[in-house]
């Protein structure tokens, strides 16, 4: 933990506590040992789905930056640290236990705040790489190649791949992830950058079959989605998936205008793609074209129980993107600061549901925190 002078709560871990843990570790699993904090998981790798609260305070409630980029989902507030940089390139990691900071670009920060820092481009050309194994037939392979300055234009860059499969912990199915991060940036001054930053990952990942008392007396840990295929089984681990491919890019600006004058300017753009995949069994009398009833279901694809049901995969695609702007001009003088800014933040949902090629579809456009729906 890094030693702290500001006056409020705050607690920070470094690279050199990122690098002993283990690499599938995302951000919220790292900081769990922190005052204030309390962490869970759906998997003992730390790379799925976590939870967080903070002096009692859950996820929604808690602000999530990634170099001054909002990070959590703009409509239901869950914070995808896991898929938005790997470990390996993270410098830091700080959380704020107390009130939250004004400055920050966040509206649903009440009571605590996560600050994610980039490990930066290095200054001097090299690399590094990282292979895991373990159980569950953990496998992970990074690689990341610094430029250094280029051409000594002042100008340097990275980037980094990772791959990462394992089994699930509880019963059958699978979970594969590939991440990109990439850096090019130029710093005339301590003061004075500009970058361009960018992350991409690919998540895929088998469903947990909700567990029952009753279940888990038989079962245990064995206890999943079923991993042979038998026709007409809804519970097939093949048909009951999580998918979410995200992209992210943003041009972090700062500057310092004279002595105690500073500027900030990060516009930024996020895309998260997710599909929710699962089954659905179609039956004749009770599913229509329209208005009309449909007694036989052949020219569905049924061939079982002579065409009167058929099983249809379910895909529930919810594609979200959002522009962000956030801008600041600081002035410090002796122990006083005073400061001006504008955020600015856009988010666009589409919700649809699709059995046999036919959907439906719902808009959710969100402007300054207004959230109007409509169907299309």
């Amino acid at each position: 933990m890094a030693r702290q002078t500001v006056a409020k709560s705050q607690s920070t871990i470094t690279r050199d506590f990122i690098a002993k843990q283990s690499p599938t570790a995302n951000p919220i699993a790292l900081v769990t040992n922190l005052p204030g904090v309390v962490s869970s998981g759906n998997d003992p790798l730390g790379q799925s789905t976590t939870s967080i609260s903070m002096r009692g305070l859950n996820q929604t409630e808690i602000g999530f930056l990634y170099e001054g980029m909002p990070l959590a989902d703009s409509i239901n507030y869950t914070p995808y640290t896991q898929s938005v940089v790997d470990s390996d390139n993270i410098s830091s990691v700080t959380i704020d236990q107390g009130a939250p900071d004004i400055s920050a670009p966040v509206y649903n920060d009440v009571g605590g705040l996560m600050k994610i820092s980039l490990r930066h481009a290095a200054d001097k050309m090299g690399g590094r790489a990282d292979f895991s194994f373990g159980s569950k037939s953990l496998e992970r392979e990074f690689i990341r190649l610094d430029s250094g300055d280029i051409a000594h234009t002042g100008i340097k860059a990275f980037a980094s791949f990772s791959s990462t499969s394992n089994n699930e912990w509880r019963g059958s199915g699978q979970f594969r992830k590939y991440h990109v991060d990439a850096e090019i940036r130029k710093d005339w001054t301590p003061e004075t950058s500009l970058a361009f930053i960018f992350s991409y990952d690919n998540w895929q990942q088998s469903n947990y079959r909700p567990m029952t008392l009753a279940a888990w007396k038989q079962y245990g840990i064995n206890y999943n989605y079923n991993k042979d295929y038998t026709v007409g089984d809804q519970n097939w681990t093949g048909l009951n998936n999580y998918e979410r491919r995200s992209m992210m890019m943003m041009l972090p600006f700062k500057t310092k205008f004279a002595k105690g004058l500073s500027f900030n300017f990060t516009p930024a753009y996020s895309k998260f793609d997710e599909f929710y995949l699962g089954a659905h069994t179609l039956s004749t009398g009770t599913n229509y074209y329209g208005t009309q009833a449909v007694n036989n279901l052949q020219g569905l694809g049924a061939s079982y129980n002579n065409g009167a049901t058929t099983m249809a995969e379910q895909i529930n695609p919810v594609p979200q993107q959002s522009f962000f702007l956030n801008t600041g001009l600081t002035w410090k003088k002796g122990i006083n600061t005073l400061q001006f800014g504008y955020s600015y933040n856009y988010i666009d949902l589409l919700e649809q549901i699709c059995v046999h090629g036919r959907c439906r579809q719902w808009r959710h456009a969100q402007r300054g925190g207004k959230i109007p729906r409509y169907p299309e």
